[in-house]
């Protein structure tokens, strides 16, 4: 898709960005953070926007673009762009490196399918979440988490692929001890498999020499090979024992380790899978004071692995 932008306002537009560091100014091409990942700069191109207000705002990097009558928000950390006042979710975080903002290069397509449909102010565009403007400043969008002068109406967070009315969710009882270890963190997998369940997996790490059998805390199924988003409680956890899932000391000893059966490089966890891992994070930060922060995927603590996938938006689960 060809910009309607001229090379000059594109030119003052990127010199703007550099300014605010929001973009790479350095001579080739700036260094990528993740495959499957765009610039800021090619994703605007792409979809024939108009970068807007580049800033940074408490150490977060954002930025508001126009095209077509429409104005998109891109705000580092999230998981999807405020397009107008409703969302358009994406396929990853939007991420900062190598002095610039990053976007899943599916998102200028996404987008521009999304401001080809034309639809009228006020209705909700097709895959997305709707997320009305707060009362009192009718027709204002805004960014959630992010309040100033300019924008003085933060949005509502809104659910990530899963409807606002969740099925409920009844935690196991066993996921309460009389007298728990010292857990400061919650590092979230898949089993990179299409189905399985807690004993399959307890077999199969017994295989591997692992005396105490299942690495993982707690295994939530996918309703192939356990019930859909029925949360199994493993044998570390109710021994209090620490876990085999991490491939890194520290956080195999302090880390309560989740498994959601599913492999999330190809396919989205389920709704009810969802609804469980948000109860579960819920009932454990609550109950062992674990901050958002610490709640993390398994490719954050360890390199060279994909885990739990690029379709798990880790960042919906912290809150």
């Amino acid at each position: 898709m060809r910009s309607r932008h001229g090379p000059r306002a594109h030119a003052r537009v990127l010199a703007t960005l550099c300014a605010l560091a929001l973009v790479g100014c350095v001579s080739g091409e700036p260094r990528r953070p993740r495959p499957g990942y765009e610039s800021l700069e090619s994703f605007a191109l792409a979809a024939a926007l108009r970068p807007i207000e580049p800033r940074v705002l408490g150490g977060v990097a954002m930025v508001h673009l126009e095209g077509k009558g429409h104005r998109v928000t891109v705000r580092e950390g999230m998981d999807r762009v405020a397009l107008d006042d409703r969302w358009l979710l994406l396929d990853g975080p939007v991420l900062r490196g190598g002095g610039g903002l990053w976007l899943p290069d599916t998102a200028a397509l996404d987008v521009a399918r999304a401001l080809r449909r034309d639809s009228p102010a006020g209705s909700p565009i097709a895959g997305t979440t709707r997320v009305e403007p707060a009362p009192g400043v009718p027709g204002v969008p805004g960014v959630p988490g992010v309040r100033t002068e300019a924008e003085p109406v933060p949005l509502a967070p809104a659910p990530v692929h899963a409807p606002a009315a969740a099925p409920g969710v009844v935690l196991p009882a066993s996921v309460e001890v009389a007298r728990p270890r010292t857990w400061r963190y919650i590092v979230v997998h898949h089993s990179a498999t299409a189905r399985g369940n807690a004993a399959q997996f307890d077999r199969e790490h017994r295989r591997r020499g692992w005396e105490n059998g299942l690495g993982y805390h707690f295994v939530i199924g996918n309703g192939k090979g356990a019930p859909d988003g029925e949360v199994q409680v493993g044998t570390r956890w109710r021994a209090q024992e620490a876990g085999a899932h991490a491939g890194v000391r520290r956080y195999n000893e302090e880390g309560i380790g989740i498994c959601l059966v599913g492999n999330f490089e190809v396919d989205r966890p389920t709704v009810r899978q969802q609804a469980a891992l948000r109860a579960l994070i819920a009932r454990l930060t609550r109950a062992y004071r674990i901050p958002p922060e610490r709640v993390l995927r398994h490719r954050d603590v360890k390199r060279g692995t994909l885990c739990p996938g690029r379709l798990l938006a880790i960042e919906s689960f912290r809150r």
